[in-house]
């Protein structure tokens, strides 16, 4: 779905449509690969960055996936009302139609979309590495024995440990 919405009716060639095909394969292939290898116990640099690498991919195909949806949602709905409503009489056609202006506006919106994949998968890659704040909040607990009015809770929550983010992560924010 997202190669047809992105890449097969765009201005690229030939070899590039091929490439990307192939390419998607691949990173769908490698899912499983390397979650294999990695409960099998091969961690090493190589297979850390390939989780990184493939985990990257799926999430900008995953943000590109979604906003390909909610636009297509958007355009069934436009061309619904417009049909529906005959707010486009059928006798008004566009004598300056431009087959050529239609795949420039559909490259530009395509490549609009894969620059907004991008940059959402950026700012939730961000998120997920930076080290969470910690924020301090007294709560009155009544009667308490006095050797535990010293006692301090952490409350730990949202943190994604995996073949992404490691043990030694995790215990570096305790």
């Amino acid at each position: 779905y997202i190669y047809r919405r992105v890449v097969a009716f765009s201005c690229v060639g030939k070899w590039a449509r091929n490439a990307t095909r192939i390419l998607l394969f691949a990173l769908l292939a490698s899912v499983p690969t390397i979650i294999g290898l990695q409960r099998a116990g091969y961690e090493n640099i190589w297979t850390d960055l390939s989780a990184w690498t493939i985990y990257l991919a799926l999430g900008f195909l995953s943000m590109l996936l979604m906003l390909i949806v909610i636009i297509d949602i958007f355009k069934f709905t436009w061309w619904g009302a417009r049909k529906f409503t005959d707010a486009v009489p059928d006798d008004s056609l566009d004598e300056d139609f431009n087959p050529g202006r239609r795949v420039f506006i559909g490259t530009s919106f395509s490549s609009a979309l894969v620059m907004a994949s991008a940059g959402l998968t950026a700012a939730g890659t961000y998120q997920a590495v930076i080290v969470p704040g910690v924020k301090t909040v007294s709560v009155p607990a009544g009667r308490i024995p006095e050797q535990l009015t010293r006692l301090k809770i952490v409350q730990i929550s949202d943190i994604h440990a995996g073949p992404t983010l490691k043990r030694s992560w995790i215990e570096g924010l305790v």
